[in-house]
């Protein structure tokens, strides 16, 4: 059984024997059965429930499933990835209210702007995805450096952004997107794990340009992120700043702010 919404999605399955009713609510919620363990056919998912942490098991698993750790972060203040010197950092400009990351994902961006001290809302729509999202936020939280260094700035949500971004009141600063889209051209070399289980997951993000529209009516700044060289979504932004694989395109209203 898989629910439309859950693309792919096999079942929940629990390897610890203190976690089945939390594995049962999961499959309620997703949609799915409670499976035995085993190995998931090809181009399949399964959620498992590990003592530590749940993962995403796909058919090339073995020893250990995917996860969404936020613990590997590289928490030095001024150095690393939280540098403000970094392109993320940049392209928040001098923002001091609240950072909705619009398309959340598996939350790394998330994480990092709350790292770096921004408040944060991540809006994730797929349910699969905001399972993992949360548990990584509830494991980070009772690593104390993690905890830390996050500073309870992190706050994530399933919803559909552009349901719920128009109702914020305050509404946010900065919106943030990082949208899944089919690229004209296929890319010259396959992207990392995580984002391919991403794309499985969660597909391409046909709203986009309608997101990003609806971004730059509500907030003073909207930052896209996109691979570099690849085209504008939708318009030309205010201005762009690049790194070395990506490129963030940050739209101004009225062209300040």
């Amino acid at each position: 059984m898989v629910e439309a919404g859950v693309p792919g999605l096999q079942g929940v399955e629990t390897r610890v024997a203190s976690r089945s009713d939390e594995a049962r609510t999961l499959a309620r919620m997703l949609g799915v059965e409670v499976l035995r363990p085993g190995r998931p056919p090809r181009d399949s998912f399964r959620l498992v429930l590990l003592e530590d942490a749940i993962e995403l098991w796909d058919h090339d698993c073995v020893r250990r499933g995917n996860r969404v750790d936020f613990t590997t972060i590289d928490t030095r203040v001024g150095g690393g990835n939280l540098s403000k010197s970094q392109p993320l950092a940049r392209s928040m400009g001098s923002a001091n209210g609240l950072v909705v990351d619009a398309t959340a994902g598996f939350g790394h961006d998330a994480a990092l702007l709350a790292c770096m001290g921004y408040d944060v809302l991540a809006i994730e729509r797929s349910p699969l995805v905001q399972v993992l999202l949360q548990e990584a936020l509830e494991r980070a939280i009772i690593d104390p450096r993690m905890n830390k260094a996050l500073g309870g700035r992190l706050r994530v949500v399933q919803a559909d952004a552009l349901e719920t971004i128009p109702g914020l009141d305050p509404p946010p600063t900065v919106i943030y997107m990082d949208p899944m889209f089919n690229p004209k051209k296929p890319p010259k070399a396959l992207p990392r794990k995580p984002a391919q289980i991403l794309r499985r997951i969660v597909g391409h993000d046909s709203d986009a340009e309608e997101l990003l529209t609806m971004a730059i009516n509500v907030a003073k700044r909207v930052v896209v992120k996109r691979a570099d060289g690849a085209e504008f979504l939708g318009m030309e932004p205010t201005h762009s700043i690049s790194g070395k694989q990506v490129r963030y395109d940050v739209y101004l209203r009225d062209g300040s702010g």
